[in-house]
């Protein structure tokens, strides 16, 4: 029960936080002296304002990784909230019970809930703070928009925390998420790469579908409805919605599996990646 508590406490915490830091910062109203869901929902991706999408140039990826600054302050927490009960509970778990595939399940159906809960406060937050210092409106691919984007980036944060968490059996806590956090850090730079092929139209799209951080960001994508084509006016083609809910359910997906094969047959009551074996 503790650590139910506490993650929904550090998921709302950080989720309020984190929404309100990135509407002082980033929602700065349009020129008609207002700011709509949807032009909010992109701008917590990287967008500048309504028809300036994220230019892949060195200062707009260093914006980029400051709007993302609240994502990685949970992935901090939460990478390690699975692991410190693989230490914790051990013993217990592991020692006395054979069922750990279903104690495994109920940790990452808490993460999963924790990543959601802090997705949903974010965008809330950020709306609320927003509507509080300009005029704001909704708008019907406003809510559309941040359905999508609370489901991209839940499944998102979901598979990097556990990554980190399943990396720290091995290597330890802090290797693990600088490693990861360092990972997503050299994806989001090398998107600089658009910017320098652009000409090139068949490598922009291969690039940005093979690229795990452009599935991020929500100005670049394109619909097959055109309310959201017309709202999001991708400046690039070939990145869909639907491909980047594959791309992320399928990257949370495959760490769940690699999860469950580390905690079936990992022998956690003689390892120990912090201070060694």
């Amino acid at each position: 029960m503790r650590t139910i508590s506490s993650r929904i406490t550090v998921s709302a915490v950080t989720g309020i936080s984190g929404g309100i830091y990135l509407a002082v910062m980033y929602m700065q109203p349009t020129v008609l002296g207002n700011i709509g869901l949807s032009d909010l929902v992109m701008r917590l991706s990287g967008s500048r304002a309504p028809g300036f999408p994220l230019t892949p140039v060195i200062s707009e990826l260093l914006s980029l990784t400051l709007v993302l600054v609240p994502c990685y302050v949970f992935q901090i927490y939460m990478g390690i909230e699975v692991y410190r009960s693989f230490c914790t509970a051990s013993i217990y778990v592991f020692s006395r019970t054979p069922g750990r595939i279903r104690w495994y399940l109920g940790e990452i159906t808490g993460l999963a809930g924790a990543a959601l809960l802090f997705q949903v406060i974010l965008v809330v937050s950020a709306s609320a703070a927003a509507a509080l210092m300009h005029p704001f409106y909704i708008d019907k691919a406003g809510v559309v928009l941040a359905v999508y984007h609370i489901i991209l980036y839940t499944f998102w944060l979901f598979a990097m925390s556990l990554i980190i968490n399943l990396l720290a059996v091995y290597l330890g806590s802090n290797a693990a998420f600088f490693l990861v956090c360092g990972a997503q850090l050299i994806f989001t730079s090398l998107l600089i790469f658009i910017n320098m092929f652009e000409e090139n139209r068949p490598f922009v799209t291969r690039f940005l579908n093979l690229n795990p951080m452009a599935h991020l960001v929500i100005g670049w994508h394109s619909s097959v409805v055109p309310m959201l084509d017309k709202t999001v006016q991708a400046p690039y083609e070939g990145l869909y919605f639907a491909v980047s809910f594959l791309v992320t359910a399928g990257t949370a997906l495959a760490a769940a599996v690699a999860g469950a094969f580390i905690v079936k047959h990992h022998d956690f009551l003689t390892a120990d990646s912090e201070g060694g074996v």
